[in-house]
Formats: structure tokens, C-alpha cells, sequence
């Protein structure tokens, strides 16, 4: 037995066993999924907690298969699954539409988890979530004030004090307005501060994991961080599934450069190239592109 006369005497021993603990749990995981943007924790909870709506709509109607599902023009539809399944229809049975319906629940609870937000108005809100999360059995880890970039260091972030999920590395990206519009209230970077960055595509090639899925919500930045892991080739290399959320903007000069304008333009460009020229009614993963292995879908 060990006796400890003081306190400062037994942490050291402490912190020495939670790092063990965590590293044995790092290398019994070979899922990772990777929250970039992880807001206040919202996204952990719909990973580890949401069914998707096939598997929803299933219980209740056994013929209600990818293939079967239409929306028509009853409202949106989703393009995280290669067919419809509209956003009515999620809201009503509360399940998930951005999750493909050959990644159920119980596939996603096999994941580990590693969260990034940089905001710091938001730590303490999505480390309770993930506290929450973990006392269910989910194994997460949580990187708070750092953000995902094109290097290792440190920079500008720029905070959104009237709504938070406006925060952006991007310094001149617009909050909302008072009537809730997109891009008419003050430029976060007038209200910064600094945080730790991450070279996502050195990040994403150090990592031992065998199947990675990576969710990025990170306000403008996307477009240059999905070009960099494409150019690099370790998105197609390492990535199982992708899902991004488009931002107007960012850092690029979209009218001048001649590029497209519209968010789902920019949607489709990258499915494109992402999954090659399959027929985007067919839904199985084996249609995915030989050469890539990535699926890509949209989060909102």
C-alpha cells in the first residue's frame, strides 16, 4: 500500500493513471468520430443518441427503405442520404435525416469521440454535455480552445457574443442581424481571441484509428480545409464518412475568382469529386468511388 502524506504528493500519481486509462481507451478504439465545431455539444448527442430516420421509420413500416422514401415537393431534402427523406418528416419522428441509413445508431455508439471548439464562451457547456455523455458509456475527449486549421500555433479567433455559433477564425464574417438575417451585425473580430490551432491533415494522419468519420461546422473556414485534405489526399486516405456545413464566404473572394455563389452549388461540386460519377439514386456503399473512400454529406 501507498501512503501519501500530502495532497500535492498523491496528484502527481493521479494524473499518471488518468492518462494511462485514457491511452489503454485510445488504443481499444479503432472508430473515431471527430467533432470540429463542436458548438456546446449538440452534435455528440446526435451522434450518440439519435436514430437515423430509416431505421425510425422501419419499426413502424417495414417497406420503408432507402429506395422508397420520396419527397417530392413536400419539402427539402436531405443529401447526406442518396435519396430523399425529407426534413418534415425527420422533425415529426425526431430522428436524424444527415445519418445514412446503412449507419444506424448502434454502429455509431461503437465510436470513440474527440471534440474541438475553440469558443470559450462554450467550454463549460460542452465539456457538462460530454460528462453526460461519457456517464452513458461514450468514451470522448475534448479539445477546448483549439481549433482545426492549416497549421500548428495559434490565432485570431473571433467571437459572436449575441448568438455564439457565429464564431469564426474568419475575421470578417458578418453575425447575424437583428432580424436574425445572416451577415448583417458586427464582424466577430471585433471581439477576438487567441487559440491554439491544429494542422487537421498532420492531425488526421498521426491518428491510429482504423475508421474515421469527421463532422466540420467551422464558419467559413470549411472550403480551404476540405481543399487542403483533398489536395493532400489523406481525406480519401483515412476518412470513412465526412459531413459539412457550407458557409457563405469565408476567406474566398467567390464573384471575383468566378466561382459558384450558391451553397448547394458548392455542395454538388464536391460530391462530385468526392464520390466520382455514380448515379446518385444508387445508395450502397460499394458505389463509392474505388479511389476514395470517403462519403460526403451535408450537416445543418
Amino acid at each position: 500500500a501507498f501512503h501519501f502524506r500530502r495532497q500535492q504528493d498523491f496528484l502527481p500519481v493521479v494524473a499518471l493513471c488518468l492518462y494511462a486509462l485514457t491511452m489503454s481507451m485510445s488504443a481499444a478504439c479503432d472508430h473515431l468520430f471527430i467533432d470540429v465545431g463542436a458548438n456546446s455539444g449538440d452534435s455528440l448527442v446526435r451522434w450518440f443518441t439519435q436514430h437515423n430516420c430509416y431505421e425510425n421509420c422501419y419499426e413502424r413500416r417495414p417497406h420503408c427503405l432507402p429506395t422508397n422514401e420520396t419527397c417530392g415537393k413536400t419539402g427539402e431534402c436531405t443529401n447526406a442520404n442518396s435519396t430523399c427523406f425529407c426534413h418534415r418528416q425527420a422533425k415529426a419522428n425526431r430522428c436524424g435525416w444527415e445519418w445514412p441509413w446503412w449507419f444506424p445508431l448502434g454502429v455509431r455508439r461503437r465510436y470513440c469521440a474527440e471534440a474541438f471548439e475553440p469558443n470559450p464562451l462554450l467550454q463549460n457547456k460542452l465539456r457538462h454535455t460530454a460528462n453526460q455523455l461519457v456517464s452513458r458509456g461514450a468514451h470522448i475527449k475534448i479539445h477546448n480552445g483549439t481549433a482545426l486549421a492549416g497549421s500548428d500555433g495559434f490565432a485570431s479567433f473571433g467571437l459572436d457574443l449575441s448568438h455564439t455559433f457565429g464564431s469564426s477564425l474568419v475575421l470578417d464574417k458578418k453575425t447575424m442581424g437583428a432580424n436574425r438575417k445572416p451577415g448583417r451585425g458586427v464582424a466577430v473580430g471585433e471581439n477576438k481571441v487567441t487559440v491554439r490551432t491544429l494542422d487537421a491533415v498532420r492531425y488526421l494522419r498521426s491518428l491510429p484509428h482504423k475508421h474515421i468519420s469527421l463532422k466540420l461546422d467551422v464558419e467559413g473556414t470549411e472550403f480551404t480545409m476540405v481543399r487542403d485534405l483533398l489536395v493532400s489526399g489523406v481525406l480519401c486516405e483515412r476518412v470513412d464518412n465526412l459531413w459539412i456545413e457550407w458557409h457563405d464566404g469565408g476567406r474566398i473572394d467567390w464573384r471575383t475568382m468566378g466561382l459558384p455563389l450558391r451553397e448547394d452549388a458548392v455542395q454538388r461540386l464536391y460530391m462530385w469529386m468526392i464520390q466520382s460519377v455514380q448515379d446518385h439514386r444508387i445508395v450502397t456503399r460499394a458505389d463509392l468511388s474505388p479511389h476514395c473512400r470517403t462519403f460526403l454529406g451535408r450537416w445543418a
